[in-house]
């Protein structure tokens, strides 16, 4: 969650960055997660992060979103 008057500064798109690098980092090949279905700004940062956005069959109010890693 992110304060109201830190919104649209890029603070999500660094946590996420950061969060994917570590796990990078830790040899995974994969992340994945949860977002509310209704929560558009997150699914689109998710999206314009790479990754795939997917419904959740267990919970329609979910959606699975899956970004393969790549090493670098």
């Amino acid at each position: 969650m992110v304060a109201d008057e830190l919104k649209g500064k890029g603070l999500g798109s660094r946590l996420m960055l950061s969060i994917m690098d570590f796990a990078r980092e830790k040899g995974l090949t994969e992340i994945e997660g949860l977002v509310l279905a209704n929560n558009p700004n997150m699914l689109k940062l998710m999206k314009g992060l790479g990754f795939a956005i997917k419904s959740f069959p267990e919970d329609p109010d979910f959606k699975l979103v899956t970004h393969h890693l790549q090493m670098v």
